[in-house]
């Protein structure tokens, strides 16, 4: 005897962590026998996929002229040292 939660766990996997709905209708084509009564729960794939990060606000400070922003990189030690003998590298 196998339960009817593990075979919809087992078809939701299958089917690419399908809808209950829709793992239901391929069921009754091809397991017509067995009916399903039960919602699919949710799996811990299912709940992490659909756990989404809240938008980043949107960037409004503008900027007229240049070198107003400046960004850069700055990377080191280097295991290295250059000719010169720095040994850290920024970039604008």
């Amino acid at each position: 005897f196998v339960s009817e939660d593990s075979v919809l766990n087992l078809w939701h996997s299958r089917l690419g962590h399908a809808a209950s709905d829709v793992i239901k209708r391929v069921l009754v084509n091809f397991e017509p026998l067995l009916a399903f009564n039960k919602e699919l729960e949710p799996c811990a794939a299912c709940l992490q996929s659909k756990s989404h990060r809240l938008p980043f606000n949107e960037f409004v400070t503008s900027y007229s002229a240049p070198f107003q922003l400046v960004c850069t990189d700055l990377w080191g030690p280097s295991p290295i040292k250059s000719q010169g003998g720095y040994s850290y590298y920024m970039s604008l």
